[in-house]
């Protein structure tokens, strides 16, 4: 950390996922770290006492991999509810056609197989964290 930059120099990546930590990161409250009033800024020792707490390696791979996941699923549906208003009324032949197509291999009739197990995943992931969570909480 310097005047006006930061950077994650060094992870170890046998301990920390990159892509978990850029998730965590992207959910922290920095306002608890700002300091100053006519010219906010962080600084290093502010940003000291931010902590994310770090599960195993491999729940932290599979955290942000759902995590990625659910913002593609995001994205798919952005781009499926702006093809439907764009057209104003629905055609079932405009399901095979993009962005619909790209959703799923199997086509519309694949598209909901399986989305049980996606959910459940998700709720897996969550509960996984609880103790971790409630450890660091303290």
């Amino acid at each position: 950390v310097t005047g006006n930059a930061m950077a994650l120099d060094e992870l170890d990546t046998t301990q920390a996922s990159l892509r978990f930590m850029a998730r965590a990161l992207e959910n922290v409250d920095f306002s608890k770290v700002i300091t100053g009033v006519a010219q906010p800024q962080i600084t290093r020792e502010s940003l000291s006492r931010l902590q994310i707490p770090l599960p195993p390696l491999a729940e932290q791979k599979r955290i942000a991999a759902i995590l990625d996941k659910a913002d593609e699923l995001r994205t798919k549906r952005r781009e499926s509810l702006a093809q439907l208003t764009s057209r104003g009324v629905m055609e079932p032949a405009a399901l095979y056609e993009a962005p619909f197509s790209s959703l799923h291999a199997g086509g519309p009739e694949g598209l909901f197989q399986g989305k049980q197990n996606v959910i459940d995943g998700v709720f897996e992931a969550l509960a996984s964290l609880e103790p971790a969570v409630r450890k660091a909480a303290g």
